[in-house]
C-alpha cells in the first residue's frame, strides 16, 4: 500500500452548483488518481476529522484497492430535489426522467408551507405510480416530526429520511407515524452503524460509500439477516412495507452481491447537481424513457451496450 500511496496524483477541484444544495453553492473535492483508477475525496466542510477519514478511506479504496466485479450493467436512479421553488422542482424531476424522487425539506426555519408545496408539486410530476421520498437531515424535534409527517402523509411517501437526530426520538417517532423511517446520519456518523436497526428505530438503513469508508466497509456493515428491499445512495433495507412497493438492493456503482434483482432507484449523487460535474470514470446518463446510470469498471461480460 505504501508504494501505491507514493504513486497517487491529487487533483483539487472546486465546482459551482446548478442549485444550492445543503446550504452550499460550490463543492470542493480532491480527485485521487492511483494504480487502480480514480477516487474522490469530497466531505462537506463542516465534517469533523473522525468523519472525513472515512471519506479518505473510500477514495483510497477506489484508487488503490480492489472492488468486486459488478453484476449488472445498468441501474435506474432517483432524482434529488434540493430546497428550490416548485417550478424549478418540477422541471428538475421532468428533466431527469426518473420515476423516484427524493425531496430535501426543512432546509431552514419556517419553511413548512414551502416544503409541502414542493412535495406536492413533485408528487404531481411523478404521478401516482412514482416513488416519493423526503429527506429532513435530522432537522426536526419529535413533536414537530409527528405533525409534519402527518401533514405530508397525503402524498404517499415511500419513506422519510432522518427526520430527527437521536436514536431515542427515531424509535419513539416510528411508533407514532404510519410512514416508514430511514436512518442516514445515525448510520454514517455512528461507530455502531447497525444499532439503529437493533433498537428498532428505523425501517430503512442507508449506507453511503464515502461516509461509510468504502464499498467493502459498506458491505460488511449490512445487516445480513434483513432481506434487501430498496436502495438509496448505496443500499437500504426495509422491514415495514406499508403502502410501499419492494425494490431490490444495489451496491455503489452496482458492485453488488450476486443474485439480487436488476432494477432499483439509486440516488443521484451530489455531483449530478453540479454545473460541470467531473467524473474520471465513464458514468453517464442515458435516456430510454427512464433515468439510468451505465456502470463503469465492467468486464467484457457485463459491459453496457453501446450507445446508438
Amino acid at each position: 500500500m505504501s508504494d501505491a500511496l507514493e504513486a497517487l496524483e491529487l487533483h483539487p477541484v472546486r465546482i459551482p452548483m446548478r442549485q444550492r444544495f445543503r446550504r452550499v453553492d460550490h463543492r470542493e473535492a480532491v480527485l485521487v488518481k492511483g494504480p487502480r483508477g480514480w477516487g474522490e475525496f469530497s466531505p462537506f466542510p463542516d465534517y469533523p476529522p473522525e468523519v472525513t477519514t472515512r471519506w479518505l478511506a473510500a477514495a483510497l479504496e477506489l484508487s488503490c484497492g480492489q472492488l468486486p466485479d459488478p453484476v449488472r450493467p445498468v441501474i435506474p436512479v432517483n432524482v434529488t430535489v434540493p430546497a428550490i421553488d416548485t417550478e424549478a422542482a418540477v422541471a428538475l424531476v421532468e428533466e431527469s426522467g426518473a420515476t423516484t424522487a427524493k425531496v430535501k425539506i426543512a432546509d431552514r426555519e419556517g419553511s413548512e408551507d414551502e416544503d409541502v408545496e414542493r412535495v406536492a408539486a413533485v408528487r404531481e410530476a411523478l404521478g401516482p405510480q412514482g416513488n416519493l421520498r423526503v429527506d429532513v437531515n435530522a432537522s426536526w424535534d419529535l413533536e414537530t416530526a409527528i405533525a409534519r409527517i402527518e401533514r405530508l402523509d397525503q402524498y404517499d411517501l415511500q419513506y422519510v429520511e432522518q427526520p430527527v437526530a437521536t436514536l431515542e426520538d427515531m424509535k419513539a417517532l416510528r411508533a407514532r407515524v404510519p410512514v416508514p423511517l430511514a436512518a442516514d446520519e445515525l448510520v454514517r456518523q455512528s461507530p455502531h452503524p447497525l444499532r439503529v436497526i437493533e433498537e428498532g428505530a428505523a425501517d430503512v438503513l442507508i449506507l453511503k460509500v464515502q461516509p461509510m469508508g468504502g464499498v467493502s466497509r459498506s458491505r460488511s456493515s449490512s445487516p445480513r439477516r434483513w432481506r434487501p428491499r430498496s436502495a438509496s445512495t448505496v443500499v437500504c433495507w426495509r422491514r415495514r412495507l406499508s403502502r410501499t412497493s419492494p425494490m431490490p438492493v444495489a451496491w455503489a456503482r452496482c458492485h453488488s452481491s450476486k443474485g439480487t434483482p436488476r432494477s432499483i432507484p439509486w440516488s443521484r449523487s451530489t455531483a449530478c447537481s453540479r454545473s460541470d460535474a467531473l467524473s474520471p470514470t465513464p458514468i453517464y446518463w442515458s435516456d430510454g424513457g427512464r433515468s439510468v446510470i451505465e456502470v463503469p469498471r465492467c468486464s467484457a461480460s457485463c459491459a453496457p451496450p453501446p450507445r446508438s
